[in-house]
């Protein structure tokens, strides 16, 4: 795991705890991918929270990491159908 990465212990408010990773909070471009595709790509200040893997970096680092992994582009079909009224 990335040095800007933690994992934290969380719990809902049913009382589940569950493990989610954590970006620091300096603004950088954030990756959350779920090992087959992105799922989400940004860059944010603050803290990032996620059950899935994130990768935190510049943007190029983030683009690298993309490739390195082979991971397939987000799918934002669900956004345009949502706008077009489908």
């Amino acid at each position: 795991m990335a040095a800007n990465v933690t994992v934290t212990n969380l719990r809902t408010s049913k009382g589940v705890q569950f493990e989610a990773n954590q970006s620091l909070p300096q603004t950088s471009w954030r990756l959350v991918h779920n090992e087959v595709q992105v799922l989400d790509f940004f860059e944010s200040g603050g803290f990032t929270t996620t059950i899935n893997p994130i990768f935190v970096g510049t943007e190029i680092e983030c683009e690298t990491e993309i490739t390195k992994l082979g991971l397939e582009p987000q799918d934002v079909s669900y956004a345009s159908n949502i706008f077009e009224g489908a």
